[in-house]
Order: C-alpha cells, then structure tokens, then sequence
C-alpha cells in the first residue's frame, strides 16, 4: 500500500490475493461512491447531449454505456468519455468506476472489415498499448485505488479485451463480487424468513450479552470488601 501523488492511498494489488483485498477497498472506498453517482448522472447526461448515433465508435460508445452492467457487471459508474491524456495531447476513451476504488478506461475502436486480418490485429495491438498508457494517466487523473485497460472492438463481436492477464483478472474477481452481493441482496428482500430467523438469533445474542454483563456486575459487587 502507498500514497499517490494526490495523497489518495493506492494498493498495489499485484502484492495481495484478489478476494482479499477487494472487499477492503469497497469498504475503505465507500465515502467516495455518492460523488460517484453523481458524476456518473452528470457524464450520461453529457454523453445524451453530445454523442452523434451516426457515428460508428459513438454508437459502439453508446451501446457501452448503456449496458456496461451487463457487458463488464461491477463497473457501473460513467466517469467520463472524452478526458484529456494532458502530458501528451491524447484524447482518452471511456472510463468507467466501481464501487472498489477501481476504475477501468476503454479504447473503443471501430475495424473495417474489409481489410486485411493483419492490419486489423497491428490496430489492435496499438490500441492495447495505448490503453496502457492512459491507464496510468487515468489513474493519476481520476480518484482510483487501482486503474486497469480494456479494448471494445466491433470485429470481435463487440466484446471486452483486457490488455492483459492481471487486469482481466481483476475485472473477473470484482464481477464475482458484485454478483455475490447481488443474489444476497435479492436473497434478502424476498426471504421475509430469513430475515425474520437473523433477527431471532440477533435477538438471543444480545440476551446472552446482557445476561453475561449481569453476571459480571453481580460478582463484581459480591466481591466488593465490606468496608462499613
């Protein structure tokens, strides 16, 4: 664990099993989630505004954005999808946040497929590149706990691929986070039983508590030498 050049502490992930470190950061990141939520409003407000559906990558873009939590599940907030790369006068793509602290950016790139295999997978091979580049950028840029790189091309049949093994890794891990929590919650709202049963053994917990504490009080007072 280290601080950032922005005093924000960042983990190097790399160091920690993924299932262990992950629920730390959504806890120890839960302060930063409702300015989140509202970036994310404000970004999908801009991007609804601006974006031109007759353009290929926007609509790549679009259809991005509009169903990440079905494509990359965990990484729901928009956190924008135009920023300035400043030290080198790039133009970012899509970034995108989690409750995790962790954030991703995404290369949307548009393939004609006319062309030669080859050309196709040189693009390919520069956009991942780039993508690790912006990462790092992103990552200063953006409050993040961690920064991973994706590529979203329309040749693979608009899928996500991730410029490496340990970011993929990541994004995997948090997905089986967020499906976790989802079936809990879900669990929770519709099983009046469950709830019911937890507040039960709640209930008995606290009891015993008390009746310990009782206990403990009541030796303690027989104990006391008679002074009088």
């Amino acid at each position: 664990m280290y601080f950032s050049p922005n005093s924000f502490i960042t983990f190097n992930i790399i160091q920690y099993s993924l299932a262990s470190i992950l629920p730390i950061c959504k806890v120890w990141f839960q302060p930063y989630v409702e300015s989140l939520r509202k970036l994310d409003k404000e970004k999908r407000r801009e991007w609804n505004q601006n974006s031109n559906m007759n353009n290929q990558v926007d609509n790549m873009k679009n259809d991005l954005i509009n169903n990440i939590g079905q494509i990359l599940p965990g990484f729901n907030y928009l956190i924008d999808f135009n920023w300035d790369v400043y030290r080198h006068h790039e133009v970012g793509d899509l970034v995108f946040g989690s409750d995790y602290g962790v954030i991703i950016v995404i290369e949307t790139k548009w393939f004609n497929t006319d062309t030669l295999s080859k050309a196709q997978v040189n693009a390919r091979k520069k956009a991942r590149n780039r993508v690790r580049k912006y990462r790092g950028y992103a990552q200063e840029k953006f409050i993040a706990v961690k920064a991973i790189g994706a590529v979203y091309t329309n040749d693979t049949g608009n899928s996500i691929q991730f410029v490496d093994d340990q970011d993929a890794g990541i994004a995997k891990t948090i997905e089986i986070h967020t499906q976790y929590l989802y079936n809990f919650d879900r669990e929770w709202e519709e099983s009046p039983e469950k709830r019911g049963t937890l507040k039960t053994i709640l209930y008995y917990i606290v009891i015993v508590l008390l009746v310990i504490v009782a206990v403990i009080v009541g030796l303690a007072i027989l104990t006391v030498p008679d002074t009088l």
